[in-house]
């Protein structure tokens, strides 16, 4: 379980997770793929998911079914991730005390 917890802390880090921000994002500028605003209600609903008590791929199938769908949801996601991390001090595994990283 130690080694699994390390791998996520690994590709949790916040570097890693803006490289793939902006590789999503020049994928939508090179297919010129329209942009959600921030405030949008397909962006509320794709950042809605993460606070919900049950969450399943169900959920996110929806964002899924088109290039404009799943790019958007994608930036919606990691930002989120990133967001999460830096507010920590431990790691996003941490949110809600299942494993503190820091003690591994």
């Amino acid at each position: 379980m130690r080694e699994e917890a390390r791998l996520v802390k690994e590709n949790l880090s916040p570097a890693s997770l803006a490289r793939l921000l902006e590789s999503y994002k020049e994928f939508i500028l090179a297919n010129d793929i329209e942009v959600w605003p921030v405030y949008s209600l397909r962006l509320r609903k794709v950042k809605g998911i993460a606070y919900r008590p049950y969450k399943s791929y169900e959920m996110y199938e929806p964002f899924l079914s088109s290039a404009e769908r799943a790019a958007n949801a994608a930036v919606c996601l990691i930002i989120q991730t990133s967001r999460l991390v830096e507010e920590s001090p431990r790691s996003a595994l941490d949110y809600k005390g299942v494993l503190l990283l820091n003690e591994i």
